[in-house]
């Protein structure tokens, strides 16, 4: 790959795994409409089939108000601006196919019109439908990943830790966690590029997922981050990135969940508090409140 233009950003990933990526110049324009719609946040999917639904009315309206007065029957006798704003419920009317009878198309343009509507709501419903279905069938993660990782150590030996939960009251049951360590190196012929290095875990699986997980990387002789100082590590645009996955007892699928940990966000001789507490009625639970918070290495040393 090569070296980035100094007017883009040099982290190639965004805190919560998504691609820190512009549209490639030179790529072909091909706009996925379903793909886009899926992909938007609820309040964004529900704003744009709202404005689409009463742009659609609107049209069909104003082409009921252009059509004259003898058009429909059964309207009230308003002009202008009422008048317009009949023929639009006229429209949602029928766009919803309620049907109440008062008023009715009487001249041949309108009942083509009105044909003409009832095949786009038809399309529209259908389209709605299957987006809203698709996006509730999805299944999402509620995995939590903790906003920092620590480096210390573990019976003497150097250590990356990073902490995730499960924010739902279920199971995940197969977890796995991969991570890999995204490095910019640079060729002695000068080139410029990412590499990508897998990180060796002391567990990489868990058959039940349901309070937290410590996932730990042993910093050994084997290790990519081994002999890496702090200049090092931001000077090579060091990011961690970890992906999540398993199978929710719920829902029976598989779930994905993924973030990057840069250069910032590892902490040197820290160590997670503890967040397992036991309630009164002698159950655990986990307060996720605290899964971010860290103290001193030297305060468990002994």
């Amino acid at each position: 790959m090569n070296a980035a233009s100094p007017r883009q950003p040099r982290s190639l990933l965004l805190p919560d795994g998504r691609l820190n990526l512009g549209r490639p110049e030179g790529a072909s324009f091909k706009f996925d409409l379903n793909h886009k719609l899926l992909r938007l946040s609820w309040r964004g999917f529900f704003f744009v089939f709202s404005v689409a639904y009463l742009f659609l009315n609107l049209v069909f309206g104003v082409s009921f108000a252009a059509l004259g007065p003898n058009a429909l029957r059964g309207l009230p006798a308003v002009q202008g601006f009422d008048y317009l704003l009949e023929c639009f419920f006229f429209s949602v009317h029928t766009f919803a196919t309620v049907g109440y009878g008062n008023v009715y198309p009487v001249s041949r343009m309108a009942n083509v019109l009105v044909t003409c509507e009832t095949l786009v709501s038809f399309f529209f419903v259908a389209i709605g439908t299957g987006l809203v279905f698709s996006r509730f069938a999805r299944p999402m993660a509620r995995v939590l990943f903790s906003r920092v990782a620590v480096v210390n150590t573990q019976d003497g030996q150097p250590v990356l830790r990073f902490r995730i939960a499960n924010e739902r009251l279920n199971q995940v049951n197969e977890a796995r966690v991969h991570v890999i360590m995204i490095r910019t190196v640079k060729t002695q012929e000068g080139e410029v590029f990412r590499r990508q290095y897998d990180l060796r875990l002391q567990r990489h699986e868990t058959p039940i997922f349901a309070l937290t997980w410590t996932v730990i990387h042993p910093i050994d002789e084997q290790s990519p981050l081994k002999g890496l100082t702090e200049q090092e590590i931001r000077d090579g645009d060091i990011q961690i990135m970890v992906h999540f996955r398993g199978v929710d007892e719920t829902l029976s699928q598989t779930i994905y969940a993924r973030h990057v940990y840069s250069a910032d966000s590892i902490l040197r001789q820290r160590v997670f508090v503890d967040v397992v507490r036991q309630d009164r009625h002698g159950r655990l639970t986990v307060d996720l409140k605290h899964l971010h918070d860290t103290a001193d290495f030297s305060s468990i040393s002994p």
